[in-house]
């Protein structure tokens, strides 16, 4: 207690090792037989880096995905206003299945071919305009 009192108490210090020759240097020698180590960073800095590389793979990926279906809208919007005439050809296709249908025995029609029936109306209008 005296010695702290008078500062005489060196306290906790840092060890270090000492070849006891003055000025020389100390190598730090592998073991043979033994992988060389090397520095390698704590679990829980590996495990924050996964997670940080996680996200910016999910957020890449999630930017891909919504310039994907950008580009599928523009290009639906594209196709259905580009070419009318093939657009009026498909109606008449479809026209002409439901007049087959419509020759048919009705208790034999599956539930498809009654939609088809019950879309013919917007269908001429549709080739109308």
């Amino acid at each position: 207690m005296r010695r702290e009192k008078e500062g005489n108490l060196m306290g906790a210090t840092k060890v270090t090792s000492k070849s006891g020759v003055p000025g020389a240097t100390v190598k730090k020698s592998a073991v043979p037989g033994l992988a060389p180590t090397t520095e390698t960073k704590s679990k829980s800095a590996l495990k924050k880096e996964t997670q940080h590389e996680a996200k910016a793979r999910q957020e890449a990926e999630e930017a891909q995905r919504k310039a994907e279906e950008e580009a599928a809208a523009v290009a639906a919007a594209a196709t259905a206003a580009a070419d009318p005439q093939k657009r009026a050809r498909k109606i008449n296709k479809l026209l002409k299945q439901i007049d087959d249908i419509k020759a048919r025995d009705p208790s034999s029609l599956n539930d498809d071919q009654k939609e088809k029936i019950s879309n013919e109306a917007d269908l001429r209008d549709e080739l109308a305009k």
